[in-house]
């Protein structure tokens, strides 16, 4: 399973991160420090779940999950 964590706050993230790797189901973890970067990972990669912090500078969590939606639309 590849995971995305969006999250802004570095410590928060990398902990998270780490916690996830060890779960054996999961094979990849990707990282993000906003949303606009959670967004151009999702451009180029495909991920199974999103873990999205809601308050995050430049793009929220909220408006990176109506991207998400829209795209999938299509």
């Amino acid at each position: 399973m590849k995971l995305l964590v969006a999250e802004d706050q570095s410590m928060l993230r990398d902990a998270m991160c780490q916690l996830l790797t060890f779960q054996p189901d999961v094979d990849s973890v990707l990282q993000a420090k906003d949303g606009q970067e959670a967004i151009q990972l999702l451009e180029k990669e495909s991920v199974d779940i999103a873990i999205l912090d809601v308050e995050m500078p430049v793009k929220t969590g909220l408006e990176v999950l109506e991207w998400i939606r829209a795209e999938k639309a299509e």
